[in-house]
């Protein structure tokens, strides 16, 4: 084990990648969700 300070970074940056993946996830799901119950809305009023 050389260089212990440069395996934790690393292992950060990954863990930081993944969170920002999955924020990514959620906010376009959460923008889906969205459009799907503005599209319903829309419906609803247009009969």
């Amino acid at each position: 084990m050389k260089y212990p300070f440069l395996n934790r970074t690393c292992h950060f940056h990954g863990f930081l990648k993944k969170e920002l993946i999955y924020q990514q996830q959620y906010v376009t799901r959460a923008q889906a969700q969205q459009d799907i119950w503005g599209y319903i809305e829309i419906k609803s009023f247009s009969e």
